[in-house]
């Protein structure tokens, strides 16, 4: 299932991660963990999420 959800996350989906999470950390002085949880999300999708923005391929 977790792979699924990994391979289904695209560029899209990766951004608004990545925006949200780094909007938290810079806005309110969330630490990455604190951000991602407030956002449903773990440290590891946001990881992903980055490798899919600068376009590392990753496998599933």
């Amino acid at each position: 299932m977790e792979k699924g959800m990994k391979a289904g996350m695209d560029k899209g989906m990766a951004g608004r991660l990545v925006r949200n999470v780094d909007s938290l950390m810079k806005n309110e002085g969330y630490s990455m963990e604190r951000a991602c949880r407030s956002l449903d999300s773990t440290v590891e999708e946001y990881e992903e999420a980055k490798k899919i923005l600068s376009g590392v391929a990753f496998a599933v």
